[in-house]
């Protein structure tokens, strides 16, 4: 069963790793983008791919329970980090989005 499990993942990796080519291809990712996403996919298939690779940074940071909690901790803390950045985009998007209405409000109304 697990054999199955890593293919599907590879398979998995493999495509979101295209999807990233490919809108990189049609700049729509910046080259940051594209060079984080592409470490994030490439370390996913590295991992599933060899498994054992990650177990002496586990066995370093002393996380007990096996492989789940370790990519659990991991995932979790990538997610958060992807949230925030989202955050900050939105963020000055709607300032860059409101600097604009105003000028156009300011214009009108003279």
């Amino acid at each position: 069963m697990a054999l199955e499990l890593q293919i599907l993942g590879v398979a998995y990796g493999l495509g979101m790793f295209y999807f990233l080519y490919a809108s990189w291809r049609r700049h729509e990712l910046t080259k940051g983008d594209f060079y984080l996403w592409s470490f994030a996919w490439l370390g996913f298939i590295f991992v599933l791919i060899f498994p054992n690779a990650s177990e002496s940074l586990r066995v370093f940071l002393k996380i007990s329970g096996g492989q789940v909690p370790f990519f659990t901790i991991f995932g979790f803390m990538f997610l958060t980090g992807v949230v925030f950045y989202l955050y900050q985009k939105v963020r000055s998007n709607s300032r860059k989005i409101e600097r604009i209405v105003k000028e156009v409000a300011i214009k009108r109304a003279k």
